[in-house]
């Protein structure tokens, strides 16, 4: 037995196994991936929105209000794509909890800014906009189903 591929139950896990069982989860993880990225693209919008209804634009600023629209719309399709890499896609929760805290701050954004509490408003956004960055990124992240060789400066050390 290898190493690298632990037995489980006495059979032989290999890489080539693992790799057909990640088959089926690879779409639901690019629908989250891609869900994720049109959401983070529509958040990056935002600030350039505002700044240019600053100037005075008032179709920029109508903009602003309905892009805010499709970003919770996107932020609702989010939840969804990542509950179904949860469970039938078999990835982790953590794409659930970030998207549930986008939508729960994109809500709260959303109030501030109709309300003009721009103080808490202006802030808030840098805070979902860093959300959602995070939340991008995880859909793109590796999914290795081998371990990793160890990094850093004892990587090439054998320790006894």
């Amino acid at each position: 037995m290898h190493p690298s591929y632990p037995s489980t139950h006495g059979t032989h896990e290999t890489h080539e196994t693992r790799a057909a069982a990640n088959v089926g989860k690879k779409p639901f993880r690019l629908a989250y991936a891609y869900v994720a990225l049109a959401h983070a693209v529509l958040l990056i919008l935002q600030p350039i929105l505002a700044g240019i209804s600053l100037q005075g634009s008032d179709a920029a600023l109508d903009l602003h209000y309905y892009n805010g629209m499709a970003i919770m719309t996107v932020a609702v399709l989010q939840i969804v794509a990542a509950l179904l890499w949860w469970k039938p896609g078999g990835g982790g929760t953590r794409g659930i909890s970030v998207s549930a805290v986008l939508l729960v701050l994109e809500l709260a954004q959303f109030v501030l800014g109709s309300n003009e509490v721009y103080s808490v408003h202006l802030p808030l956004g840098i805070l979902t906009l860093v959300d959602a960055v995070m939340a991008a990124r995880l859909g793109y992240r590796s999914t290795r189903s081998t371990p990793r060789a160890p990094r850093g400066r004892s990587a090439g050390r054998l320790h006894s």
